[in-house]
């Protein structure tokens, strides 16, 4: 009776935590999906420094699928392949970059909401 009781509770956490998982694959989907297309840069930054606006008319982001190319000012700054969490708050995107001059690294980062094409 132990080992039925036992299968029936690791039955009923397996069921709560699927549903769970597919309520944030969802949700990953749907945000994967705003994600995706060519975007202009309004405002970037590094190092606590602002790029200059003549900068960014020249720069962009372009997401297909699971993958983004940023770059600045005519230069790569990042190609990398990407994972998001909705789970977290706030949501996380986070970034294994695999062109530009951080290639190898890893990128952590937070979404915004307020993006706009």
């Amino acid at each position: 009776m132990k080992t039925l009781r036992t299968a029936v509770l690791i039955g009923l956490t397996a069921l709560v935590i699927s549903r769970a998982w597919g309520q944030d694959t969802e949700a990953a989907k749907k945000d994967m999906a705003q994600l995706q297309g060519e975007w202009s840069m309004a405002t970037a930054g590094g190092g606590g420094q602002a790029l200059p606006s003549d900068t960014l008319k020249n720069s962009k982001r372009v997401c297909k699928g699971d993958e983004t190319t940023v770059v600045v000012g005519g230069q790569l700054l990042m190609k990398a392949k990407f994972t998001l969490d909705p789970s977290k708050k706030p949501k996380s995107i986070d970034y294994r970059v695999t062109g530009g001059p951080n290639a190898g690294k890893t990128q952590l980062g937070v979404m915004n909401s307020t993006a706009t094409r």
